[in-house]
């Protein structure tokens, strides 16, 4: 009898961190785009009109959240003085973009990090993504959570390094890490 319990408490969890591993990327949501908008309207010398973002597209694990953006965002996404267009690119096209900011959706593999780091260093580009890891390795300036609350973590040295600056107003909506 014991070991059928342990049988059915090892299945549990297993199912538990099935689940867990599949529910960390939340599907993307307009909340998030909207956001990411914000973001873009808060830049210092912020553009206006038609705003090129590359959504990188790279890697098994981030395709349905890059998807997802690309989606919600459609063939243009109006927020006030903005008008958002998704440009899917892979890691190899990041150097040739002229977007004002590269999405990375969660599930980037880390090994692009240093290539998203650098394009936005050369080019002064916004880098956000929806996932804390590209965040904690100080290669993307900012990683968004908008579920249950909308959350801003705002790395400043990385900021700094890619010629990103913001203004009063987002430094009191967000989370500033050196």
């Amino acid at each position: 009898m014991k070991f059928a319990h342990l049988l059915i408490l090892a299945s549990l969890a297993a199912a538990l961190v099935t689940a867990s591993a599949h529910a960390a990327v939340a599907a993307v949501t307009e909340k998030d785009v909207l956001v990411i908008a914000r973001l873009v309207s808060l830049l210092e010398g912020a553009p206006k009109g038609h705003v090129e973002i590359a959504v990188l597209r790279d890697g098994p694990e981030s395709i349905a959240d890059a998807d997802g953006f690309i989606a919600q965002i459609g063939s243009g996404k109006q927020v006030g003085d903005v008008t958002l267009f998704a440009i899917p690119v892979s890691a190899s096209e990041l150097a040739t973009t002229n977007a004002k900011v590269i999405l990375i959706p969660a599930g980037v593999e880390a090994s692009y990090f240093d290539a998203i780091f650098s394009t936005a260093q050369k080019k002064q580009i916004l880098t956000i993504s929806n996932s804390d890891a590209c965040l904690v390795a100080k290669r993307c300036a900012i990683a968004i959570k908008t579920d249950p609350a909308v959350n801003i973590n705002m790395s400043q040295s990385v900021a700094h390094a890619t010629g990103v600056s913001f203004g009063s107003t987002m430094r009191m909506m967000v989370k500033e890490m050196p």
